[in-house]
């Protein structure tokens, strides 16, 4: 093999996570990436150890850390170790790494079809899964059978002897500089394992390979491919309906399967196995094994498999979580697809729950939900409806626009547009007022006073508010951003807990009508609750009869499907510096709409009074001119990797006519009773009319 090159040892760092953790020499990667003449003199150092075949005692050394396998870990193995290494050792064994990976693959010495994991360029795991599922999809489609033993190593990392690594690598004809330079690596590596302030003496390691070593995991798949190859010729494996035959045994690391067409092969194969690892001093744990047999493609029971005189258990008995897909007796998809729902619903309720600030929420749906929101998307067959699904849940998007008249004479237009969208005819529209935070205020923010007990989380917001407003003063910015947040989040709840009413009344229809029996007591309990004929009976409550005809009311839905989940619409609010605190607290205002009448009708009589009613405002004039002249400093100053400058500027231009409309449209709000049936239908009908007569106006992209 050749000296070590510059680029090589470069592409390691590049490569290198910078926020790795140091071992004892107390160097992490940072310091390499950010000064480049520390690392040319890096790559002098590891060229010298290259060349001599030796390895500096510094770097045989590891600071051990327990990590948990599983949630509640108490007991001793259930915890694995984890070692922190120098990061020049690091460095260089990542780059002996690659050229042995790179070694036996040009030779063909290590078979990728059998063992995935390991080697670079793979993508083994997914792999791995997708042929075992395919295999068992077409055993049970084509009413044929399948053999699978699913085999789990006993602590494979720590037990593998280093004889057998050196072994290997002298059966693969690997070049003796680099078996060298493994063999002095591992003579004399020492280790010392912390657990809270308590800290081991130093022990030398005689067994297994080191954890968190950049070549440990190159060498273990070596040996597993070694002892799995010489297991395959005991049985061959299955066909696929393509024609194509597979190898019987395939493995990840230490996670080996095992796939016949019948049972006698797979014992075969298995007592093969079991014979090779024990030649290694290394051994099977049944309790984590399981086994499935398909016959004319139904799983059956009647057949077991035994290691060292103990039986494996069957997936009917406990399902088995290979590579992060659980297969089962009933080999279908929808108990790991349901599960998969209600985790994602346990783990954004906490989330929502922790009080953490919106940028931290966003780094733990980025970093700790969605991969593993991913991982089931890849191995399981999820219809695209409940993809669909767990988008909404994980993503629930919302388009903030905030609503403001040019002037105050412009008040005229603000009526009519806040009827359009007024709920309960618009379900996906909610317009939040200066005026309804208020009222907000004054209800939840008096300690004292008694709250209902469904009170909505985050609610203290309004406690400091509501000081403020006692003591006579403007709520600021950055308050009023928090209440606002606290509104949208309400109506995020009740808008997923509606979407959950939803999904659930149409699994109910599929379910199917009740029964006739039922169907007939119902009528009947009904009839009994009927009052005599003639005899008139006042209604005191809004509370529905038994056996009452419910109407249900009309909604417009003409929401576009890819758009977002709910529109707000926020009036009243004239603080450019509000745009800025919302962003900061994780809530970003699409777009800033400017509501103004047609310029050819400023001088009719009604335009002219309410010019001089503004006059009679000086105030309210002079906040609306501070607001629109600062607006777009605000939006395009913004901090560095602000989403400011993407707020859109709109501005809608209304007519006189507009005006007329709104107190018709006002009058025909006024109903006696709102759920008279065909009268509260032709009160939609009118008002949906009026509406579309009132968004009639044009909507030009407004520059400052």
């Amino acid at each position: 093999m050749s000296e070590l090159q510059l680029k090589e040892v470069r592409e390691v760092v590049r490569k290198a996570r910078a926020s790795s953790a140091p071992g004892p020499s107390g160097t992490s990667y940072k310091v390499y990436k950010y000064c480049p003449k520390l690392l040319l003199r890096l790559w002098y150092i590891l060229r010298v150890f290259w060349r001599r075949g030796r390895i500096p005692d510094q770097w045989r050394v590891a600071e051990g850390v327990w990590i948990p396998k599983e949630e509640n870990s108490t007991q001793l193995d259930q915890f694995r170790i984890i070692s922190l290494l120098c990061v020049e050792a690091k460095v260089f064994f990542s780059a002996v790494s690659k050229r042995l990976c790179t070694y036996l693959a040009e030779n063909n010495y290590i078979d990728t079809s059998v063992q995935k994991g390991g080697i670079s360029g793979m993508p083994g795991c997914l792999e791995h899964t997708g042929v075992v599922t395919q295999l068992i999809r077409e055993a049970r489609e084509n009413k044929g059978n399948l053999s699978v033993l699913w085999l789990d190593l006993e602590n494979a990392f720590g037990s593998i002897p280093h004889k057998l690594v050196q072994f290997t690598l002298t059966k693969h004809h690997v070049p003796s500089r680099c078996r060298d330079l493994i063999a002095d690596y591992y003579s004399n590596f020492r280790m010392r394992v912390s657990s809270g302030e308590i800290t081991s003496s130093w022990h030398k390691v005689e067994i297994g390979i080191i954890t968190g070593c950049t070549i440990s995991v190159t060498l273990f798949s070596l040996a597993m491919n070694m002892l799995t190859k010489s297991a395959e010729p005991e049985c061959r494996g299955p066909r696929t309906n393509s024609g194509q035959r597979q190898p019987p045994i395939r493995a990840f690391m230490d996670d080996l399967t095992v796939m016949t067409e019948s049972v006698p092969g797979c014992r075969w194969i298995l007592k093969g196995l079991e014979e090779l690892v024990e030649w290694a001093r290394m051994r099977f744990k049944p309790a984590k094994s399981r086994s499935m047999v398909l016959r004319k493609g139904k799983v059956v029971d009647k057949f077991r498999f035994n290691i060292a005189d103990t039986a494996i258990p069957s997936i009917s008995e406990k399902p088995v979580k290979s590579l992060g897909k659980v297969f089962d007796c009933s080999l279908r998809d929808t108990t790991s697809i349901q599960s998969t729902c209600t985790e994602l619903d346990g783990w954004l309720k906490s989330v929502d729950k922790s009080g953490l600030p919106g940028k931290f929420k966003a780094w733990v749906y980025q970093h700790g939900i969605l991969p593993r929101i991913l991982w089931p998307l890849l191995v399981y067959a999820v219809p695209i409806s409940t993809v669909e699904t767990l988008e909404r849940r994980c993503s629930w998007k919302a388009c903030v626009s905030l609503l403001a008249r040019g002037t105050p004479a412009d008040e005229e237009l603000m009526g009519p547009l806040q009827l359009a969208v007024q709920q309960p005819q618009r379900r996906l529209f909610t317009l939040v007022s200066q005026e309804a935070i208020v009222a907000t205020i004054h209800h939840l923010g008096n300690p004292k006073a008694k709250r209902p007990k469904d009170v909505a989380m985050f609610h203290e917001v309004t406690e400091q508010a509501m000081v403020l407003l006692d003591a006579g003063q403007e709520v600021p910015c950055e308050l009023m951003a928090n209440i606002l947040k606290f509104q949208l989040l309400q109506v995020k709840a009740s808008d997923q807990q509606r979407m959950a009413t939803k999904k659930g009344s149409e699994e109910k229809s599929k379910a199917g009508p009740a029964s006739a029996t039922k169907h007939k007591a119902s009528v009947n309990r009904a009839n009994e609750d009927t009052p005599p004929a003639g005899v008139t009976v006042e209604r005191q409550t809004k509370l529905r009869r038994r056996g009452e005809d419910i109407q249900t009311p009309k909604y417009i839905d003409d929401e576009p499907e890819g758009g977002p989940q709910h529109y707000f619409l926020l009036t009243g609010f004239l603080e450019a510096q509000l745009l800025p605190a919302l962003e900061a607290v994780g809530v970003r205002v699409d777009n800033v709409i400017r509501v103004q009448q047609e310029r050819g009708h400023y001088n009719t009589p009604e335009r002219r009074d309410s010019s001089v009613v503004s006059s009679e405002r000086p105030r309210g004039s002079q906040k609306h001119c501070v607001f629109w002249s600062s607006l777009g400093d605000v939006l395009d100053r913004g901090p560095a990797l602000s989403m400011l400058q993407d707020v859109a500027r709109l501005c809608y231009t209304g007519f006189m006519e507009h005006l007329l409309m709104r107190k018709q449209l006002s009058d025909d709000m006024k109903v006696s009773d709102p759920h008279s049936g065909k009268e509260e239908e032709e009160r939609l009908e009118r008002r949906s009319l009026l509406e579309d007569q009132l968004t009639c106006g044009r909507v030009d992209v407004w520059t400052s």
